[in-house]
């Protein structure tokens, strides 16, 4: 299931990272998309610097892509300190369902790979 209301909320509460592009993932990893966002508009080296230029799944694994590049955040430390959080997030999602949140791993539906719990790649397999 796309995100549509919590996407939404999440293009709400962050307007600077979200200007040109709108989150297409699943509900389960609001809550992840939403801990970035917060420690980017957190750290005032990274505020106003991070935007976001496409957020989806690939692979199963959630993908950020941002127009940040070294030289536009303040310092290299503060980019660095971005890029970790980054694959910390996109690591994560690969063990939480796409659809609920729960617990999941990588499943394959249709040919696609999707990461899912146990009962929602139950339901898209049915």
């Amino acid at each position: 299931m796309l995100c549509d209301d919590r996407c939404d909320q999440l293009v709400e509460k962050h307007p600077d990272i979200f200007q040109s592009c709108h989150p297409h993932v699943g509900n389960g990893w609001f809550d992840i998309l939403d801990l970035i966002c917060s420690f980017i508009e957190s750290d005032e080296l990274l505020r106003g610097c991070v935007r976001a230029v496409q957020v989806k799944e690939k692979f199963g694994q959630l993908r950020f892509y941002t127009s940040a590049q070294p030289e536009d955040v303040k310092t290299l430390n503060a980019y660095k300190r971005f890029e970790g959080a980054r694959e910390i997030v996109e690591r994560l999602s690969a063990r939480l369902c796409e659809n609920c949140g729960s617990p999941g791993g990588s499943t394959a539906i249709s040919g696609w790979t999707k990461t899912l719990c146990t009962s929602c790649a139950g339901e898209l397999d049915a």
